[in-house]
């Protein structure tokens, strides 16, 4: 049988379990204004706990569920404090209970808004009155600027509605904001002149420059690589041998890609769209290659030349070297 951990915790669960003691608690200790909202004829006492198992020895809790009388649901969180000394910190603990309450309706409800969890802690410790202050404000270092924070809208950076004009002044993350407000919405090449007007202030370094070229050739709206990159060399002239060299790598990443989702997929469309991707030239230096890896697969010669667009002189040439 399993052992009471603290007798306390039995007897005021036994007595708060009550559903009438329950209500004539609430009914005394509830803030007015929160117990005008209740319709305690509704309260349940739901089969759960939020505390840590290894601080059972010192706290308890009970928790209750009811409607309001708008019709939500809410839950009311009944912390017992067992020890002979409070804690401190108590109300951050309560903050992380609710938390856990509002962490379970969330799971079972995803797409609703979250309930109103009212915590109240039960206190009958030796040190009286209690101590410490329930405003959970002062919890922190700083309470003024935690109120300032915590209990207003949290600060929000909706890139989508700043002008470009704007961004322009926003210094070494202007590049960042401006690349990222775009990406979905346009070909990056109607504001290859602002990045390089960027670029050209110094607002960023080698590894970062990197970065944002990748950025853009792989998740913008950018129909023309080769062209966007033109455009940036011939604005930006101290990173014309980066980006050649990132240019390169790019085209060589591409042919790989392409032979290998060509491969993946066995079928003639999977090959087409693979080798779109590493051809974005159209050179046929690239093509051979292409076609040389997936002779030496098996590969249907007549796929091969659809794919690649390669001529059967050709490919009967590539035949005959590995052969």
């Amino acid at each position: 049988m399993k052992a009471i951990i603290s007798p306390h915790d039995a007897f005021c669960k036994k007595f708060l379990g009550n559903l009438e003691v329950a209500r004539d608690f609430l009914k005394t200790h509830l803030p007015p204004a929160i117990l005008e909202k209740c319709d305690l004829s509704t309260l349940k006492v739901e089969d759960c706990s939020f505390v840590d198992e290894n601080l059972r020895q010192y706290f308890s809790d009970i928790v209750y569920s009811m409607q309001m009388n708008d019709g939500s649901k809410a839950y009311i969180q009944c912390i017992i404090e067992h020890q002979s000394n409070p804690q401190l910190l108590m109300t951050f603990r309560e903050l992380r209970y609710c938390v856990g309450i509002w962490q379970k309706y969330f799971d079972k409800n995803p797409n609703e808004k979250l309930p109103i969890v009212v915590p109240i802690l039960f206190y009958h410790g030796k040190r009286r009155p209690y101590p410490y202050s329930r405003d959970l404000m002062d919890c922190f270092v700083d309470p003024e600027l935690a109120r300032e924070i915590y209990t207003k809208p949290f600060p929000l950076v909706d890139i989508s509605v700043i002008p470009d004009e704007e961004i322009m002044t926003h210094g070494h993350v202007a590049l960042m904001e401006l690349v990222q407000k775009h990406i979905y919405m346009r070909d990056m090449i109607n504001i290859v002149g602002p990045i390089a007007e960027l670029l050209n202030k110094g607002y960023t370094n080698r590894e970062l420059f990197h970065a944002l070229l990748y950025y853009i050739t792989y998740q913008g709206e950018t129909k023309n690589t080769e062209k966007f990159f033109k455009a940036l060399v011939d604005q930006t002239p101290t990173y014309r041998e980066d980006i050649m060299t990132i240019a390169q790598q790019l085209e060589k990443r591409g042919e790989k890609r392409g032979i290998e989702q060509g491969l993946e997929q066995g079928m003639q469309q999977g090959m087409q769209q693979g080798m779109q991707q590493g051809m974005q030239q159209g050179e046929k230096k690239a093509s051979l290659k292409i076609a040389k890896e997936l002779l030496s697969r098996g590969i249907n010669r007549d796929v091969i030349k659809t794919a690649t667009g390669l001529s059967d002189q050709d490919i009967k040439n590539i035949e005959v070297l590995l052969h």
